[in-house]
């Protein structure tokens, strides 16, 4: 008896879609002669620091990447530039979210968003964690015009993000094929990354004052955790 041939095929692909929005924001704050209180900088042309990804000033980030296959890593270099004549203490203030169809979804977990920090020239301050946010201080003071170490190095997806799925199987006699839906085949990641800036003359007062911590120490240059 002749056998039938029958092709089985299966389809299953989730490319994580990358937020062309993803913000960059920097802020400085200059202590006021006159009361002796600390004003934001933001407003003028000059905002003191730069965020930087793959060795030029940041627009959007992660631009380059329209979407990203769970599991796998890329590229990217996260740095900070110093632009003003100062030396300056520096902190990247990270939010990172999804969303879904256009609105937040709080029902995938931050954490499914990996960036791979550089730990030898930052550190990130654990009393100020939360599910979205992360803070990295650069350790050394970053000297006026300074381009600073890499911050992140690459990003990825964790694959876990892709367990949940359904099947469909159809026939028409000849093949057969079974696809592969995923839950979360209409997500989008966003990272909100904020530089941040004190004149280290400033010192542990504006440390404590401006951005609101007592447990970084500032001594010479030098940031730290108490």
């Amino acid at each position: 008896m002749k056998r039938k041939a029958v092709t089985f095929l299966a389809f299953f692909s989730l490319l994580i879609a990358v937020f062309a929005g993803a913000a960059v924001y920097g802020t400085r704050a200059v202590l006021n002669p006159s009361d002796g209180q600390y004003i934001s900088d933001i407003a003028t042309a000059e905002i003191g620091v730069e965020l930087w990804e793959n060795g030029k000033k940041a627009e959007t980030l992660y631009s380059s990447l329209t979407e990203i296959d769970p599991g796998k890593s890329y590229e990217d270099t996260i740095a900070v530039k110093n632009t003003t004549e100062n030396e300056e203490y520096v902190r990247v203030v990270v939010r990172k979210y999804w969303n879904t169809e256009g609105e937040k979804d709080t029902s995938l977990s931050p954490s499914l968003i990996v960036l791979s920090p550089e730990s030898s020239s930052w550190f990130e301050n654990p009393n100020e964690r939360t599910a979205e946010r992360s803070v990295y201080y650069l350790r050394n003071s970053l000297k006026g015009e300074e381009l600073s170490a890499a911050l992140f190095t690459s990003i990825s997806i964790d694959k876990e993000i892709a367990k949940n799925y359904s099947t469909s199987t159809s026939s028409d006699g000849k093949v057969i094929t079974v696809t592969y839906t995923y839950d979360n085949d209409n997500a989008e990641f966003v990272v909100e990354m904020e530089a941040q800036s004190l004149q280290v003359p400033e010192g542990q007062k504006a440390v404590t004052s401006v951005w609101g911590v007592t447990n970084i120490a500032a001594d010479n240059g030098v940031l730290s955790l108490k």
